[in-house]
């Protein structure tokens, strides 16, 4: 008997790492790979530090308050500017992953 195979897949993986969201037909095609290879259970992990990027009823979506970031930051104000930039890409990426998966 073969055991039983989870894979867990993290959203952030998709939004920060990959260079464009996954089709609906790479979802398919993933899903069909993994259960081909044993897995029978998928887990999804769609949270960022305890926050969730799509409204729930127990949820707001993830903001960043870049006021807030830039006043209480210890870095100096180029890396503040680099960091913002980059926390606002991450945002809209997040924003167009959300778009095309709809959890």
């Amino acid at each position: 008997m073969r055991p039983e195979v989870i894979v867990d897949i993290d959203f952030n993986d998709e939004v920060i790492m990959r260079p464009e969201p996954m089709t609906e037909a790479e979802v398919v095609e993933l899903v069909d790979k993994l259960h081909a290879n044993g897995c029978r259970t998928l887990l999804v992990r769609m949270g960022f530090l305890g926050l969730l990027p799509y409204r729930t009823e127990l949820s707001y979506p993830l903001q960043f308050d870049e006021e807030d970031f830039r006043a209480n930051s210890w870095e100096s104000a180029e890396e503040v500017e680099r960091l913002a930039e980059r926390n606002r890409g991450w945002l809209e990426r997040y924003r167009a992953v959300l778009a095309a998966f709809n959890p």
